[in-house]
């Protein structure tokens, strides 16, 4: 947006809660507002993002910070039937166990600011595909808990 780059999240055995803007123009990282709504922080790792206007990002998912940092840390350092066990039992929960962000975020760069305006009324998705398109938004796939992909599409549409 505005010739900028913006990051929000990341992973590794840790899901990051960082956030970055770069401006091309500049050349120059800086950081923005914590993906926060009513004082919670929360993840968008794994979310995906469109551009609304020069000014809005809508993001939709998210991996629970808490639930993936367990899971990795305990996929890490299980051995033997502590970890088979352990798989049989994270990868057989049912999908409101992971809590994924179901909150549809929308960051706005001109106030540097982040507000949801509702909850998506599916399973929260990690690694969909997200279209905009004239005045609907199209969710494409994604998992729905990890290892097990959706094969849904999702449409909804932007009111002005």
């Amino acid at each position: 947006m505005n010739n900028k780059l913006y990051v929000f999240g990341g992973g590794t055995n840790t899901a990051l809660t960082d956030r970055y803007v770069y401006d091309i123009q500049k050349d120059a990282w800086d950081t923005v507002a914590s993906v926060e709504v009513d004082n919670k922080t929360i993840s968008v790792y794994g979310g995906n993002s469109i551009k609304l206007n020069e000014d809005e990002m809508l993001v939709i998912g998210g991996f629970n910070k808490e639930v993936y940092d367990w899971a990795v840390s305990n996929l890490g350092s299980l051995k033997e039937q502590e970890l088979a066990d352990f798989k049989a039992k994270y990868f057989g929960a049912d999908v409101a166990e992971f809590k994924w962000n179901n909150q549809i975020l929308v960051y706005n760069a001109k106030t540097n600011t982040w507000r949801s305006i509702g909850q998506i009324p599916f399973n929260a998705p990690c690694g969909e595909g997200l279209v905009y398109a004239g005045d609907s938004i199209i969710s494409i796939n994604g998992e729905v808990k990890p290892g097990v992909r959706s094969n849904r599409i999702y449409q909804g549409f932007i009111v002005k």
